[in-house]
């Protein structure tokens, strides 16, 4: 093999033959896949497609010699072959959302494998076909009694099976729906798709082909287009992620476990002096592989700033008290490194935290505004001293509007807490503030107030009054 090249005509499997393929391990599924993702409904507007006789496009299909890549033997409780010791070896690319979905329609799950399977992330199944209504249908969570007419499509994959099912029906004289049975069998095994096979040893230029082959479908994370590189240096990047995140993150509790792989890839970039949204998955992976450490690094400095910020600035969770996820990565350079940090560097985080969440600096902030900050706070913490920019500055109206979250209400619950309010007490105050729709408590305007004055910034009091008989309500503006 030279280099890469596409077969002028593509091979045309039958369904039940490609499923068969997947499950014998004679096209095996990567694990740098993506998780199956598809919601019920657009599974059903699959099978409803093959029922139909709709094209639901083709299968690309990656042929190597050289490449044995790592490939689950479960995939959420069905099982399917795995990469023999030999190759060549054939790798389902582009068309895991639509196999994943014909496969756990049309076949059984192993009962061992899916008692497996964490509650929420089980796929639904069975899927069937109401033979009266003629559509796919998915039963209650729980149901155990089905309707008789209501056929598990896993009886379509073989004459027999559907012949079992339509016996009794026959017997009792539902010939009509039997009928129905054997026809929805027949436009399954009668359906043909398309496998475009694309045959070359070259990694990187499949990675690169399916990153652009799925920028319209559903899209691929950098998390596992990375994983796909990784895997081809010898690195198992989603394994890395697992383990950093159970040393690390699990013992942040509950409240913190929103933090995701792409928030440490994001300390990676930020502590190898990239930027955090430019895509350089072919060097950021050689990085990786040269240093696997790094992905252990940024998840224990990511459990630093959550632990200063709940000690300094009373967040203490990441959706309810932190007003903007950058500000957790963004506060990772400050725990570069094997040094403490300094009192006057946590003064510095403290002043940062809350000027940037009064501020509101991260609202629909763009790529470039993002890097001047990322500048800004790396030249802070290493000058240790606090230059003010101008997009640091400036007046505060408050308090924020009571009936919608945002980054200001999450920045006020957090200084509430860091005053040692207790969460019920908060709650308690906010649903009052929410239920009258107007004045806020004097205790809260305080503290608000009196925090932005204490950063270096303006605050502007929206007093908010209501004309008896009117929705409308008049803001008056009084600088203090």
């Amino acid at each position: 093999m030279t280099g890469p090249r596409f077969y002028d005509n593509p091979t045309i499997y039958p369904l039940f033959a490609l499923i068969d393929e997947l499950r014998k391990g004679h096209i095996l599924l990567p694990r740098f896949q993506r998780p199956f993702v598809w919601e019920d409904d657009k599974r059903l507007a699959l099978l409803d497609s093959v029922k139909r006789g709709l094209p639901i496009g083709s299968m690309l299909v990656w042929r190597t010699e050289t490449q044995r890549l790592v490939t689950p033997s479960d995939l959420k409780g069905w099982a399917v072959g795995t990469a023999r010791k030999t190759g060549p070896w054939s790798y389902l690319i582009d068309g895991h959302q639509r196999m994943m979905t014909l496969l756990t329609a049309l076949t059984e799950p192993d009962p061992n494998l899916l008692r497996n399977q964490i509650g929420e992330e089980q796929i639904r199944w069975p899927v069937f076909y109401d033979l009266h209504a003629e559509e796919f249908l998915f039963a209650r969570r729980g149901q155990m009694k089905h309707s008789r007419f209501w056929m598990p499509l896993h009886k379509l994959i073989s004459n027999k099976s559907t012949f079992d099912f339509c016996k009794p029906l026959y017997a009792d004289g539902f010939q009509v729906e039997g009928d129905r049975a054997e026809a929805l069998r027949n436009r399954f095994s009668e359906y043909w798709i398309p496998v475009v096979p694309m045959v070359t040893n070259d990694f990187m230029t499949v990675t690169l082909g399916f990153q652009r082959i799925n920028n319209g479908s559903t899209p691929m994370s950098e998390v596992h287009m990375l994983h796909a590189i990784c895997a081809a240096l010898d690195v198992d990047l989603l394994a890395e992620l697992s383990d950093a995140r159970e040393v690390h993150l699990a013992p942040l509790g509950d409240s913190w476990r929103e933090i995701s792989d792409e928030d440490i890839l994001a300390c990676i970039k930020l502590s190898l002096g990239r930027s955090i949204y430019v895509r350089d998955p072919e060097g950021l992976s050689r990085d990786i592989a040269k240093d696997k450490a790094c992905v252990r690094q940024a998840a224990k400095r990511l459990a630093d700033v959550a632990g200063f910020l709940a000690g300094a600035c009373g967040v203490l969770s990441l959706r309810q008290h932190l007003p903007y996820r950058l500000q957790l990565v963004l506060m990772t350079m400050a725990f570069a490194g094997s040094k403490a940090v300094t009192k006057s560097r946590r003064t510095i985080l403290e002043n940062w935290f809350w000027r940037t969440s009064f501020l509101e600096t991260f609202a629909g902030a763009s790529e470039g505004r993002v890097n001047q900050v990322v500048r800004h706070l790396h030249e802070v913490l290493k000058s240790g001293s606090f230059s003010e920019e101008k997009w640091l500055e400036g007046a505060v109206e408050g308090p924020p509007n009571s009936t919608r979250d945002s980054a200001r209400i999450r920045a006020l619950r957090a200084l509430l807490t860091v005053q040692g309010m207790g969460s019920e007490e908060i709650d308690d105050l906010f649903e009052l503030w929410r239920q009258d729709q107007g004045e806020p408590s004097s205790q809260l305007v305080k503290a608000e107030r009196d925090k932005v004055h204490s950063v270096g910034l303006t605050y502007i009091r929206s007093e908010v009054k209501f004309k008896r008989g009117s929705a409308r309500a008049l803001k008056e503006k009084v600088r203090r």
